[in-house]
Formats: C-alpha cells, sequence, structure tokens
C-alpha cells in the first residue's frame, strides 16, 4: 500500500504490525515516531475515555507491543464490536497512530416472548439485568438467559430452552428473549430416610412436595418447585417439634433426576433424636425500676394461679412446640385484653438431655395502659362508616383489647361487601394511645341478570334477578327475582335491614307469586311475609316471621285417592325462628357452623284456613382443609302434624328425593306414596303424598379444579327419606347414595352438574341418576 499517496489511507492492524516487524538487529530502518494519536468511528461514547485507554506516547517511536495492550484495554471497556488500528503520514514527518473503533449497537427496547406460566413474566424481569439505552452486549444476553433457566429449573422445568434474537431499529437494536418452558419435570418418589417415631406417610402429609398420583391433574400433586424445599424442611422439623424431638434434624432434600429428565425422585434423611417430656411449668414477670429505682419484679395484675391454668402445656406430656406457641398467644391476650397493647411474652427452656426434659418459664412484660384514640375507616368509596363502625367490637376511648380487634375484623368480613378486610392498630405520638385503622376494599355488591339454560331436573330454565347487597351505601339488601321452567314459576321482592332504626332489630319483608310442580301435584302460593329479629349476641339471633299466603294444590290424576287431604286455603302462620351463624362467609362458606330451629303454628286464632304446627331443625358444618378443599355436613330434621281433623295439607308435608335433598334418586321420590292406575300419559305409577316427619343427612367434599374461573369438583353421600303418621322415623331406613360433579360459578349463577348413585336400589329405580340446576348446595 502506497503510504505517501494524497489520499488517507489506513492500515490494518495486521499491515502495522508487518511494517514494524523488521528488528534493527537485523538491520532494519528504526519505527516511525509518532507525531498525533486519532481515534474515529465513535457515536455515542465519549473519545476521552477510549483516550485514557491508550498508553502510546506522542514524540515516541511507535511500539507494536503497547499497541497491542492499547487494543487489549479499549476491548475490555464492552461497547465495541471492531477495533482498527493504521497509520498515516504526518506533513511533519513521523506518523499519525488512528484507532477505528466500531461500537456496539445501543438497545434500543427488550422483550420477551415467553410459551408457558410456570413462572411471570415479572418475576422474569427482576433477574435480567439489561438496559433500555445500553450498550448491547451478547455475552451478557447469553449470562441473562441462563438465569431465566435457573428460574425454570426452580419451578421444576428442566427442559426449558432459551434464545435470543435482535432486530435492527433506528438508533439501535430490539433484544428479545425467547423462552419455552417445556414440560414440567414430575415428583415420581419422595423417600424419606432415618425416621423410626413417625412414619414416612405422616412426614409426606405436612409437606408442600407431593408425589404424583391418578388425580394430580385435579390436586397438582407430582409438580416440582424448589421454593418448596426450604418450606418442607420447616415443616418436617415443625412436625417433629410437635411431638416432644426438639433436637431433631432434617437433611437437605436430596434430588435425583432420570436421564431424560422427565421425572425425579427425592430423599430425604431425617436424624430423630431422643423425644423430650415436659417438666415443671412456670411464670414469672419482668423486672421493672422500683421506688427507690432498683429494679424488682411487676405487679402481678391477673393471679399467677390462673395464668398458668390457661396453659395447655401440661406436665409430663410429650413436649408440643405448637402448643407451647398456642400458650405464648393466649398469656399475651389476657394482658392485651385488658389494655396493656405491648405486652411480650417470652419463654425459656431448659433442657436437661439426661431425663428428657424440658421445663418451661414463661416471661411477660405487660408495658403500659393503651387507649384508642381514634378509629379510622379507610376505602370505603360507596359504604357507608356506620355500617363498619357497628360491626367493631371496640370504640374510641376504649382500653386496647386483642380479642375486639380479631372479632371485629371477623364481623366485618362476613358482611360480604368487601374483597379485603385488615384492621390494624397504628401507634401515636403518645405511648398509652393507639389509633385503630380498618381498611377495606370493597367489592360489586349488585347484580343484574338474565340467563336462560337447560336442566335435566327444570327442562328450560329463564331467570331475571336485580339484587343489591349493600343498597345505597346501607348494609340493606333489595332484590327483585323471576325464574321460569317447566316445574317452576316464580317471582318475589325481598327487603332486609339489619338494624332496624340502627338496633339490633332486623327487619325484613318478602311478596312472592310461586307456581311449582310436585310430580303428583302442582302448588300455586300468593302471599307474603314480615319478619321481625333481634341479634341476641354477635353469632345468636332470634326471629318471629308472620306469613300470610293463598295455596291451592292442583292434582294430575283423578285415579288418587286422596284421604280427605286439604288441597287449598288459606295459611296465616306465625313461626319463631332461632339461629347461630359462625361462618366466615354467608355466600361460599369454608369454616364455621350454621344452625337453625324453627317452630312454625297456623291455626284458626292466627287467621288460618289450613291448621298444623311444624318443627325443623337444621345443622350445617364446614371444614376447611389444604389446597382449598371444603368439606361440608348438612342435617336436616322435621316434623309437621295437622292441629285439626284433616289431614296435614299436602302442600306443607315433607318431599324427598332429588338435587336439593338427597341426591342419586328422582325428585321428590322418597317417603310414603300410594299407588295409581295412570297419569295423564296412561302409564301406571304412585304418587308420593309427602311424609309428616323428615330425616336427611348430607356430606361433600368440594375440590378446586379451576379456582381462576370459579369451577369446583365434589364428591359426595347423601341419605334421608320421610316418614307419614303411622310410621316410626328409623334412621336404618334412609335411603343413601353417593356420587360426584362439578360446579362452576358462571356469569348466569351458580351451575350444579351431578350424578347420584343409589346404595341399594330398588326396582324401578335408576342405576344412576344425572341432574343440573341453577343454584347454590347447601
Amino acid at each position: 500500500m502506497n503510504t505517501t499517496a494524497p489520499n488517507r489511507v489506513l492500515l490494518s492492524l495486521f499491515a502495522l504490525l508487518l511494517t514494524m516487524a523488521p528488528l534493527t538487529a537485523w538491520g532494519a530502518a528504526p519505527s516511525p515516531v509518532v507525531r498525533t494519536i486519532e481515534v474515529s468511528g465513535l457515536k455515542q461514547i465519549d473519545k476521552t475515555s477510549v483516550r485514557q485507554k491508550i498508553y502510546s506516547q506522542i514524540g515516541k517511536p511507535l511500539n507494536r507491543v503497547r499497541v497491542s495492550e492499547d487494543v487489549k484495554r479499549i476491548y475490555k471497556m464492552n461497547f465495541f464490536e471492531d477495533i482498527q488500528v493504521g497509520i498515516k503520514p504526518h506533513p511533519e514527518g513521523g506518523v499519525t497512530l488512528v484507532y477505528h473503533i466500531t461500537e456496539r449497537p445501543t438497545i434500543m427496547a427488550i422483550r420477551y416472548d415467553v410459551e408457558g406460566d410456570a413462572v411471570d413474566i415479572e418475576d422474569i424481569k427482576k433477574v435480567v439485568d439489561l438496559k433500555r439505552f445500553g450498550i448491547l452486549d451478547e455475552a451478557a444476553i447469553r449470562y441473562n438467559l441462563s438465569k431465566i433457566e435457573e428460574l425454570f429449573v426452580d419451578e421444576g422445568h428442566f427442559l426449558a430452552e432459551t434464545r435470543y434474537s435482535l432486530q435492527e431499529v433506528p438508533g439501535g437494536v430490539v433484544v428479545t428473549l425467547h423462552v419455552d418452558e417445556g414440560k414440567n419435570v414430575e415428583v415420581r418418589h419422595v423417600y424419606i430416610t432415618g425416621n423410626q417415631a413417625v412414619s414416612a406417610s405422616e412426614i409426606k402429609g405436612v409437606m408442600a412436595t407431593h408425589e404424583t398420583g391418578y388425580f394430580s391433574f385435579l390436586t397438582k400433586f407430582g409438580q416440582f418447585k424448589k421454593q418448596f424445599f426450604k418450606e418442607d424442611i420447616k415443616r418436617i422439623q415443625f412436625l417433629y417439634l410437635t411431638k416432644g424431638f426438639i433436637q431433631v434434624q432434617v437433611g437437605e432434600p436430596v434430588v435425583t433426576l432420570s436421564p431424560d429428565k422427565q421425572w425425579m425422585t427425592i430423599t430425604i434423611h431425617v436424624k430423630e433424636g431422643p423425644r423430650f417430656k415436659v417438666g415443671d411449668i412456670d411464670l414469672e414477670m419482668a423486672e421493672v425500676p422500683g421506688p427507690d429505682g432498683k429494679p424488682v419484679a411487676d405487679a402481678w395484675l391477673i393471679p399467677k394461679e390462673q395464668l398458668i391454668g390457661g396453659v395447655a402445656l401440661q406436665r409430663d406430656e410429650w413436649f408440643d412446640y405448637k402448643t407451647l406457641q398456642g400458650d405464648v398467644g393466649r398469656i399475651g391476650d389476657m394482658f392485651r385484653d385488658r389494655g396493656y397493647a405491648n405486652t411480650v411474652v417470652n419463654f425459656q427452656p431448659k433442657v436437661d438431655p439426661a431425663t428428657k426434659i424440658v421445663d418451661v418459664t414463661f416471661n411477660v412484660q405487660k408495658g403500659d395502659l393503651v387507649y384508642f384514640r381514634r378509629i379510622q375507616i379507610r376505602g370505603n368509596k360507596s359504604t357507608r362508616d356506620k355500617v363498619i363502625r357497628r360491626q367493631l367490637k371496640v370504640h374510641e376511648g376504649d382500653l386496647y383489647s386483642a380479642t375486639g380487634i380479631r372479632r371485629s375484623k371477623r364481623r366485618i368480613g362476613v358482611l360480604g361487601y368487601f374483597d379485603k378486610v385488615d384492621v390494624k392498630p397504628q401507634p401515636t405520638g403518645r405511648p398509652d394511645r393507639m389509633d385503630l385503622v380498618v381498611d377495606v376494599k370493597e367489592k360489586q355488591t349488585g347484580t343484574f341478570q338474565v340467563g336462560a339454560g337447560f336442566s335435566s331436573l327444570e327442562s328450560f330454565i329463564v331467570t331475571a334477578q336485580i339484587a343489591k347487597d349493600n343498597f345505597l351505601g346501607r348494609g340493606q339488601r333489595v332484590s327483585l327475582n323471576a325464574t321460569l321452567s317447566a316445574i317452576r314459576q316464580l317471582i318475589s321482592l325481598s327487603f332486609f335491614e339489619p338494624y332496624f332504626f340502627d338496633t339490633p332489630l332486623t327487619f325484613a319483608f318478602d311478596a312472592f307469586n310461586f307456581d311449582e310442580d310436585f310430580v303428583g301435584f302442582t302448588r300455586t302460593r300468593r302471599g307474603g311475609n314480615i319478619s321481625f329479629g333481634y341479634r341476641l349476641t354477635d353469632d345468636l339471633s332470634l326471629a318471629l316471621t308472620y306469613t300470610l299466603e293463598d295455596v291451592e294444590a292442583t292434582l294430575r290424576s283423578s285415579d288418587i285417592e286422596f284421604k280427605g287431604y286439604p288441597s287449598a286455603g288459606l295459611t296465616s302462620s306465625l313461626r319463631l325462628t332461632a339461629s347461630l351463624d359462625t361462618r366466615n362467609n354467608r355466600l361460599f362458606p369454608s369454616e364455621g357452623t350454621y344452625t337453625t330451629l324453627s317452630a312454625e303454628i297456623a291455626h284458626e286464632y292466627t287467621g288460618s284456613e289450613n291448621e298444623f304446627a311444624r318443627i325443623i331443625g337444621r345443622t350445617r358444618w364446614y371444614f376447611g382443609l389444604p389446597l382449598n378443599m371444603v368439606f361440608k355436613v348438612n342435617l336436616t330434621a322435621g316434623w309437621v302434624t295437622s292441629l285439626g281433623d284433616n289431614p296435614v295439607p299436602l302442600f306443607e308435608r315433607f318431599f324427598v328425593g332429588g338435587i336439593y335433598t338427597v341426591r342419586g334418586f328422582e325428585r321428590n321420590s322418597l317417603g310414603p306414596g300410594v299407588p295409581v292406575g295412570s297419569f295423564p300419559d296412561s302409564t301406571p305409577g304412585r304418587f308420593n303424598v309427602g311424609g309428616v316427619k323428615q330425616l336427611i343427612f348430607n356430606a361433600e367434599l368440594e375440590i378446586p379444579i379451576f379456582a381462576e374461573v370459579g369451577i369446583r369438583g365434589v364428591v359426595f353421600f347423601d341419605a334421608g327419606n320421610a316418614w307419614d303418621i303411622d310410621e316410626d322415623l328409623n334412621p336404618l331406613e334412609m335411603r343413601a347414595a353417593v356420587g360426584f360433579g362439578f360446579r362452576w360459578q358462571s356469569p348466569v349463577g351458580p351451575l350444579r352438574f351431578e350424578w347420584g348413585i343409589p346404595l341399594d336400589p330398588k326396582e324401578g329405580e335408576d342405576p344412576i341418576v344425572f341432574e343440573f340446576t341453577i343454584g347454590n348446595s347447601f
């Protein structure tokens, strides 16, 4: 290359080194002197920062080793794609040393293309340290992809694949990170070793990691999540601590992956150690400054014997850490409920390895009395303050009460008006005063629904509902309902006021027009009722209801021997109902009980043409289980008798069978009946006249399937029957069935799809009965 040409020619570093290769020892000419140094090609990076990395000196002979080191230092800045070094003649003799640099492109945007939902995109973004408007570094991109793969490994996706792509745009490039999560690795086996006193099945029962099984598609068992490992260690340790093994050691889980990375086994080693019993239990008050400034034991606010008497941990029983934790809370609450909000309770275990005895001493530091200064309610945009405040069990100026705060939170939550309820004390500038902050998040309490569907029980169904649970933010309920189907037509208007004139009284009224098909007859009811109630406690209430309705039964066959059953008339009745409700949610309970006992009388003295007395008792129990499962039990018993010369009217008797009472049997098919020659369709049949006594038992387990869309599975056991006046109520004669189904909280209301299988079916009964309808179960 002619370096003396007028045009400015750059030589590559390779060419430069060739020109400098001959050494003076071989007689070559000396290296040219560097007169100036130029840096070219930069667009965003400051030349000064690059120039600081160049150690070649002006006025010194060109040194190829130093130039090579310059290039290495510039590359280490990680900003450049290519560096070329050349020389060109200098007008005053010597050469100009030129570093021509090609910058890496700027990252204009970072995008994510993720197939699967094992890891949330926001979690991926947290581990990616690429920055917008940063300089592209493909090595850094590959490193970030490896961090993303680790995220998916933690969730059991060992086969996750990652890659990246670059798209040139004005000003730089767009980096897209592609992730395919692949198949989740199944946990096929969990092995527990070293355990002797506690079975492997019991240990596995408390773990968050489970082996895969036949119903894993429902329960999600068998999914691997690394975050569960630390939880499992703590859970196993806690299990042993509740059984007296206070020196237990649980090793880190060892994971063995199959060669194809499709499944794994997990092994956990346990070293149980000796088992300890409880020894002496004592309680002492913390020291406080005395009159002379010297520390003395604080005064006993509550007798020591009373405090120790409330301790559940018992001498000579196996040590139980869970019980100990409960005792700490109970002792603390005994002081906090008396206004000592800052009470701290510690326990000091004294372990004797020789006797395997643990002595426990509780230490109480009660602090000073605290009063509620101000109660602030936040987040209630439409609900009036008084609707929330009347649920509170603490008030401004009261002494602090931990139990009062918990009860207040529960009562507000039971209203059903809020998605979230949080009740927390908040310190003020004074140590003897605290504020109470009630934070709520309102949910939609009004509904407007129009729906249509088909039911095996009712053929076609058309429903319409306008309802408001928190009407005008006052806590009242107003609803207008209409249903039209093959077996019932109804319309009703109802109103409920839980605090009548801001008193513990409740008030309600209903107006209705019902037409309902009972297979052998149809019942028409037109009327209404009015009710007043009184809240005795938070959970216990009484209500007195007056009902006035015109009832008529239209028979479907002329071949029925009616035995003088009244089939029409005016019913005017009084009903007294006692209710005990401890459910955590009135619409979808998962804990608590709901029990009612009602006594109703319709007599000539109440102005009734239909005369009868009726008693009905119902109790429902709800048990929350792991994995958001709910176990429910319902027991219903009823008795009705005539107060006149005629039998109990048909429309006031008990009819059992079907999806609302005992599943697995046709609607209203159980209980006393009479044979008939034919129904209108000319087929022989049996007319169920209903019973005057009934007993119904239901037990079911609800299992979430697709919780995000409101679909839950159910398995159930039902039993029940009805008996006539000349028959004894015999539980051994209850007809039983088992079954399964699923439920969906659809936009048109709760849908139930259930298959019942009678146990010991009789002649003419179907071996399996499928029913689906709109409405909740118990």
